[in-house]
């Protein structure tokens, strides 16, 4: 099983918000914060997938549109008073991943008007292919490791792409608690 886990980033403000998509996993109230915090059996596949907030409305169309992609991972220590880069000997086999998929459109679009539906016919939905690039890995922990449950911090750099135009790079670091089932 894998667990999803969405990342917000305000395209403007740089501001950064992440949600993972089961709630149970989630420790502490961090849904929604830049530190999200979660919490993970060994051999657990996570991934990371980002969309940019546009708040604010382009004024040529596509060209203006916001785009975001995890450009780098650091990994840190492991609980405190462990050496950096100790988490990954706990999260492990990273790969980016364009995540192909389909996603639901109008075909064709304006048939949700107030008066043309009031037969009760529902819209014509199509669906097409479309890439939803995201990073993975993998939790771990072997048989030597003497904690049953190892809180990892690491940290993702975005980049903010306004067309084709690279506009901001933002960092923070969250965390991951990895836990013997």
């Amino acid at each position: 099983m894998a667990q999803d886990i969405l990342i917000i980033v305000n395209a403007e403000t740089g501001t950064v918000q992440m949600f993972a998509a089961d709630p149970s996993i989630v420790q502490g109230n961090s849904q929604g914060s830049n530190e999200l915090w979660i919490r993970v059996p060994a051999s657990e596949n996570l991934r990371w997938r980002v969309e940019p907030l546009q708040l604010s409305e382009g004024v040529s169309g596509e060209g203006d549109m916001y785009h975001a992609i995890i450009s780098s991972v650091r990994l840190w220590g492991a609980n405190a008073g462990q050496n950096q880069g100790d988490a990954g000997n706990y999260l492990v086999n990273w790969a980016s991943n364009n995540g192909a998929g389909d996603t639901p459109y109008y075909n064709p679009p304006g048939d949700l008007i107030p008066g043309k539906n009031e037969d009760g016919k529902p819209a014509s939905i199509g669906t097409q292919g479309i890439n939803r690039p995201f990073v993975e890995c993998t939790t771990q922990l072997s048989n030597r490791d003497e904690e049953t449950s190892l809180k990892l911090a690491y940290s993702f750099t975005v980049d903010i792409y306004q067309g084709r135009q690279k506009v901001r790079s933002i960092s923070w670091d969250p965390y991951v608690t990895v836990y013997r089932p």
